[in-house]
This record gives structure tokens, sequence and C-alpha cells, in this order.
């Protein structure tokens, strides 16, 4: 019964510091004596400490401070107060992680509060008063309440090296979610709803989206978001290994080449592309194509670079940037731009005429 005792004041001790300290908050051992009563448990400044100093030699990150009577040279003269303890996470680690569920796409609305009130448990009662604010925006998260059992279904079948079965959904111009009764989702087609297989290989996130890659059946290797991933299901068959699969080009994939040359996670073979930008905004060319480029010229105020993406990726980034950077080859890509700006222009003008 002693030991039974014990073992309910320490991990009483350990939640009262966890939820109720910080390094701005302590308490004194009459204030954790007085918490462990309300939660049923007897204890007395003595054993205060000892399972304090038991709960520092099992590792947990327990301060306080010490200061002696006036009276006595002995370790039970010196007093000890204003305990508190360094949690896991410090609260900086804890909001970066919240904003993480808070703005990713992938993750529904009602996951995402249960997640961060998960995290909100990770620290001191003083954090999650300083959430209180914190609001999840529904119009702006994925719907599919499947993701965390699909996630552990993938890495399950990635490790197992299994094949995987699943529905695509996507949304229809009636904003409502229909599940793909041809693997082309934007083409309609009749029939029944159709069953994906692949060997999947990687979960990757690119701009706070989460793909799968994967081989599919036409021995393609092809990115597929999670949160559009329905009813899977890990298959008795092996995977089909990724070099047995080909690229955009029609060579050997290879994993690292594969997500090198997906700028946005487009889809399309990788071409080269030149691009002018002022050297006052050149961030945007490695945070948007990587380290991974050409400087071409480095004269004046103006830098070209050779990148090398998907050509809906050139597009998108000149779309993005067009006010800063241009894309000067290859000429049909510059066509194109060109073409959608005149058109942009016309619209535009034709309204305010």
């Amino acid at each position: 019964m002693a030991a039974n005792n014990n073992a309910a004041r320490l991990f009483g001790i350990l939640e009262i510091l966890r939820k109720n300290t910080d390094k701005d908050h302590r308490l004194s051992q009459q204030e954790i004596i007085r918490e462990l009563e309300r939660m049923g448990i007897k204890a007395d400044r003595k054993t205060i400490k000892t399972n304090i100093l038991n709960l520092i030699d099992l590792g947990y990150d327990i301060n306080f401070e010490r200061a002696k009577r006036s009276s006595g040279k002995s370790d039970a003269n010196v007093v000890c107060y204003d305990y508190y303890i360094n949690n896991e996470f410090d609260d900086s680690e804890l909001r970066l992680l919240i904003d993480s569920v808070l703005y990713s796409p992938n993750i529904s609305a009602n996951q995402s509060k249960q997640l961060i009130e998960k995290l909100q448990q990770l620290s001191s009662k003083y954090f999650k008063s300083r959430t209180r604010h914190i609001a999840v925006m529904p119009s702006r998260k994925s719907e599919n309440k499947q993701l965390f059992n699909t996630i552990d279904i993938i890495d399950e079948a990635i490790t197992e090296k299994k094949m995987i079965s699943f529905k695509h959904q996507y949304y229809g111009t009636d904003m409502q979610l229909h599940v793909a009764r041809s693997y082309n989702a934007i083409k309609k087609a009749a029939g029944s709803e159709i069953k994906w297989r692949v060997s999947p290989y990687q979960m990757v996130m690119d701009d706070g989206i989460y793909y799968l890659v994967c081989g599919h059946m036409n021995s393609k290797i092809v990115h597929i978001r999670l949160d559009e991933i329905l009813d899977v299901e890990k298959l008795d068959d092996a995977a089909h290994p990724i070099n047995s699969m080909i690229d955009s080009e029609g060579a050997s994939a290879n994993f690292r080449t594969y997500m090198k040359d997906r700028i946005f996670m487009k889809i399309g073979s990788p071409i080269r592309a030149r691009i002018n930008v002022p050297k006052l905004m050149f961030h945007i060319i490695p945070e948007t194509f990587g380290k991974e480029v050409t400087v071409i010229s480095n004269k004046g105020a103006y830098a070209d670079v050779e990148v090398r993406a998907p050509e809906s990726a050139i597009y998108e980034f000149a779309m993005k940037h067009m006010g800063v950077a241009t894309v000067v080859e290859p000429e049909d890509v510059v066509k194109k731009i060109m073409s959608t700006m005149a058109g942009a222009f016309k619209k535009y003008k034709d309204m305010v005429d």
C-alpha cells in the first residue's frame, strides 16, 4: 500500500507541476501539498522534497530554489521552494506545431481542434490561456476525416513494401466532393467508382499540402494529394520497386530526381527556363526552385538564372511574380504568359470601359 501511495504521489506531483508551472509561474511545497490534497493524496514537506528529487533522477527537468536556514549545517536545514518544470516542448515550439496544424489544408476543422487541444496539454495552463484566441478556418480545411487513418495504413504499407488501393475524390463545380469514375478526375465518366492500385513510396509535403508519391499501374510514378484519398486498403500484393517505374522522360524513376523536378508538385516533364529577376528580389528563385539553379548573368541590378521545372510550374511562378520576375525563355512559354496577360488586360479593360 505504501508503494502505491508513493507512486500516486509521484504521478500527482508531476501532473501538478506540468499543469500549473513554468519558468514564470512556480509553486511552493505548501502549494503542492494543497494540490495533492485536492487529489486525495497525503504528503508533507519532507516527502515532497524526496519525491521531486526522485523525479529528477528519473530524468524530469524540475527546477527549484534552495536556501539554508539560519541555524544548522545539514541538508535537513535546507529550504526548497519555487518549484517548476520545463516541459518537453517550450511555448514557442508548441505554438509552431499548433500553427502547422491550424494552417494545414489536409486536416479537417474538427481534427485540427482535437490536435490543438492535445498539444495544449503538453504545456501549463498559462500557455493554454494564451492560445484561446486561436480559431480554425473551416472553409479552408479538408473535409476528409479519414486522413490520419490513411496515413497509418500507407505508412504500414510502405514499411512492408505492399501495394495499396483507394478511391480518389475531388471537388466538382457544385462544391461537393465526388469519387472519381475515371483515372482523370476532371474528365466526366459514367459507371462505378474506380479504385486505384498503386505501389506507395513516400509521403511528402510541399507548400503545406501532403502528397503520396507512388507507382501507378501503367508503370509511371505519380503523386496524389493525401486528403483526396478515400477508403485506402493495404493489399497482399508486393509493391513494385521505384526503379521499375519510369519518369516523365522515359528513364528509370528516382525519388530524389522526381521531387527536385516537381516544383509546386506540378505534373509534366521538366523543362529549362531562363528568368530575369532583380537582385533585390533574388530570394524568390531559391525559395521556389531550390539552390540547384544556374546564374547565367549577374551584372547590374538584375540577374538571369536558368531553372529546371515543369512548364506549369514556370507559368505559375510567372503569374505570381509578374510584377518582379520575367520569364525570358523558352519562347513558347513566354508566348503563353503574354497571351494570358493580354487576355486578362482585355477583360479588365472591357469591364471598366
